[in-house]
């Protein structure tokens, strides 16, 4: 089973309007999912524990059988009208829809009237004029795929993080002059300081994410806008590397910076640790598993230092979150005094 998280719920809600949209289905329908996913993305809390419980009555834009679903894929991590019209498509499909010049409904076009299921047989059917022969593309069209597929060859490869470093620090010091930003930061494999990156991932903690995620596409070094959503934007720089930005709230901001940051398997270990001591920790938040509220309601969480030292672990430093030994050296090291009332309590209660 997949880890569940609130990114699971929206990508799956997306993913389902884009398979609709594939399969040539009404508009109705591919707004409903479209519509959820936004709406989802936007709620704050532990949106899969509401999800579970059918905590989701009366939001707007999630009806009864949305909510069945967000229930299901709660519950399962999957969803089986999700992986059913996956299923009916090859998977080569999926890698066509990377290119930006094409549309899901094109795309059911081409698969449709040429069988084209490959970035290979795209390229061979262009290049041939079965592309340019179909009423809804054309010349124009057809050297716009040409073009992007030079480009996907193109860009394919990996990106020095020593040369994408001077753009992502101009980008993240203009997030961080934004009058309603009170951090940002890089986050993803450029904050491990990994060698080399494919992407860059933004991360800012608003209380105005939409005029946020605005303000990112119009940066000058923006090529292409590829999503703008009310927290979270998509682009590609004039290099040719993909960035996105997501915009949490203040009290999310060390819970999303955590996550955003730690590979995959360290992520994974640092939740089986909570799990471990009675506590769930996420995205948004570190609380008891079994629901008890804390001691004092206004309290938070104000660094990663502090959700480290409430499960009982030194701070770990960005670039060693990689699962392979540095948990061990967090444990026997010296452990930092939590800076905040809510580590302070939880601290006291994992001493116990």
């Amino acid at each position: 089973m997949p880890e569940v998280t609130s990114d699971l719920l929206v990508n799956v809600l997306e993913d389902l309007a884009l398979l609709l949209e594939l399969k040539g289905e009404t508009p109705f329908k591919i707004r409903t999912f479209r519509k959820g996913a936004e709406v989802v993305r936007a709620l704050e809390g532990d949106l899969v524990q509401r999800a579970r419980d059918r905590d989701l009555k009366g939001i707007d834009g999630i009806g009864e059988a949305l909510q069945d679903k967000l229930h299901e894929l709660a519950l399962t991590g999957r969803l089986e009208i999700h992986d059913s019209l996956r299923g009916e498509f090859p998977e080569g499909l999926f890698e066509i829809l990377e290119l930006k010049c094409l549309g899901p409904k094109k795309v059911g076009t081409l698969y449709k009237e040429l069988g084209i299921a490959s970035l290979g047989a795209l390229k061979d059917a262009c290049q041939s004029g079965k592309v340019e022969a179909l009423a809804e593309f054309g010349k124009k069209v057809t050297e716009e795929i040409l073009d992007a597929l030079a480009d996907r060859e193109r860009l394919s490869g990996r990106f020095l993080r020593a040369d994408v470093a001077p753009v992502a620090e101009r980008i993240v010091g203009l997030l961080r002059s934004h009058p309603e930003v009170s951090r940002a930061e890089v986050v993803g494999s450029y904050r491990r300081k990994l060698e080399t990156v494919d992407d860059l991932h933004f991360m800012v903690a608003t209380k105005k994410p939409t005029d946020l995620t605005e303000f990112f596409t119009e940066i000058e070094e923006i090529h292409q806008v590829i999503l703008q959503g009310s927290s979270k934007a998509a682009v590609r720089l004039r290099n040719g590397l993909p960035c996105d930005l997501r915009a949490v709230s203040p009290t999310q901001w060390p819970f999303a910076l955590l996550n955003f940051t730690g590979s995959k398997e360290h992520n994974l270990e640092l939740r089986a640790r909570a799990l471990k001591q009675g506590f769930k920790l996420n995205e948004c938040h570190l609380a008891p598993v079994d629901g008890e509220t804390w001691n004092d309601s206004t309290a938070t969480f104000e660094e990663e230092a502090d959700i480290y030292a409430a499960l009982g672990l030194s701070y770990i430093e960005p670039e060693l979150r990689e699962n392979r030994g540095e948990f061990e050296l967090a444990e026997k090291a010296e452990k930092a005094e939590p800076v905040c009332e809510r580590s302070k309590q939880l601290n006291s209660i994992v001493a116990k």
